[in-house]
């Protein structure tokens, strides 16, 4: 098929200067693509006064199972090519009784075309070469950018698990083991100590460090906390704009703990809050 071109230029050919034959599709039944036009042209050539390679042959099929051919001298096609997009014969001869026009018949189709179709040809591989290209680079961008979110999510759990370590863990001496470490020995330590004293009826502090952590606000900062076995002083500072008064009164439900009197102190950008917990003493 050629490509489409603006205001074709048509040639016609004489009907007699083309080679015309019907042959039975029989022959190439079951075959398909290049193998059956090599059929055909091997079924063409006893009919040509000329040997098949000197010719250019185009085939149409009938409703009556024949098939039609038309060929003409590759050497007239090419000096016709130089001035013409699409070559057919002037008519088609009667004897033929075939149900294609002439204008089915253009010649310049295969391996001969004009320059112009040459030309529209590379184009459109061209287009097509850019096209390819630019979808995988949008897909290249997009992988690029769903690694990115990965990657940020990752450091955004990171950073959230060494603020969670900060909150729990006591500062960090100069020649202190990394957090993760001293986290894992502390909690080891927690649930040695739970299993050896069975009786003991105080709430671990670790229990109360965790209810803190999940009512923790948003933005908070810790600026210091002391964890001992009778009481639990946390002080942390935040924006202006947000109020503490929730983050008090969660903690004044922390079984097994009571609030002493928080501390806060406002400034033209933060708030200052310092409270205490207590260990209540149960009755025995």
């Amino acid at each position: 098929m050629s490509p489409a071109l603006p205001r074709s230029r048509v040639a016609a050919i004489p009907s007699e200067a083309c080679f015309w034959s019907v042959l039975d599709a029989s022959a190439t039944d079951g075959l398909r693509g290049k193998t059956q036009k090599r059929a055909l042209l091997y079924a063409l050539e006893p009919d040509l006064p000329v040997p098949i390679d000197e010719v250019e042959a185009l085939f149409r099929a009938e409703p009556n199972g024949a098939i039609t051919a038309c060929a003409c001298r590759r050497d007239r096609l090419e000096d016709i090519a130089k001035a013409a997009d699409i070559a057919v014969p002037d008519s088609v001869p009667s004897w033929l009784e075939t149900s294609h026009v002439a204008s089915n018949f253009d010649l310049l189709q295969g391996s001969i075309v004009s320059g112009r179709s040459r030309h529209a040809r590379r184009t459109l591989i061209a287009s097509v070469f850019v096209v390819g290209l630019i979808i995988s680079s949008m897909l290249m961008i997009g992988f690029l950018n769903r690694t990115k979110a990965y990657n940020t999510q990752r450091d955004d759990a990171a950073s959230a698990t060494s603020l969670a370590q900060e909150l729990v863990l006591p500062p960090a001496g100069p020649n202190s083991q990394p957090a993760s470490i001293r986290l894992a020995a502390m909690l080891r330590s927690t649930s040695t100590h739970k299993h050896d004293n069975q009786d003991n009826s105080f709430t671990p502090a670790s229990e109360s460090l965790e209810q803190i952590l999940s009512i923790w606000p948003d933005g908070a900062r810790l600026q210091r906390l002391s964890v001992g076995k009778q009481d639990v002083r946390v002080d942390l500072s935040m924006p202006i704009e947000l109020d503490p008064t929730n983050f008090i009164e969660h903690l004044e439900t922390l079984e097994g703990w009571s609030l002493s009197a928080p501390s806060i102190r406002r400034t033209t950008s933060t708030t200052s809050v310092s409270v205490s917990l207590q260990r209540k003493q149960e009755a025995r």
